[in-house]
């Protein structure tokens, strides 16, 4: 049974292509203008999408375990 993200992925082809890009603190419309991310992670994405020390650094972390509870 597809899940709702299998679903998602199979009838949103372009937005999956962008998704794979997603890369740096920048996003841009389909105008060419560009913009700094800092609200949809409230703040966080300041540091980018993938920066590579924060991916570092919670995997580092994620080894010495997460909080399993909200």
């Amino acid at each position: 049974m597809p899940t709702i993200e299998h679903e998602y992925v199979e009838t949103h082809a372009k937005s999956r292509a962008l998704h794979e890009h997603a890369d740096g603190a920048r996003k841009s419309d389909v105008n060419g203008h560009a913009y700094l991310d800092c609200w949809s992670g409230h703040g966080a994405l300041i540091l980018g999408h993938n920066h590579p020390a924060i991916v570092a650094a919670i995997a580092e972390q994620a080894k010495r375990g997460l909080p399993y509870s909200a």
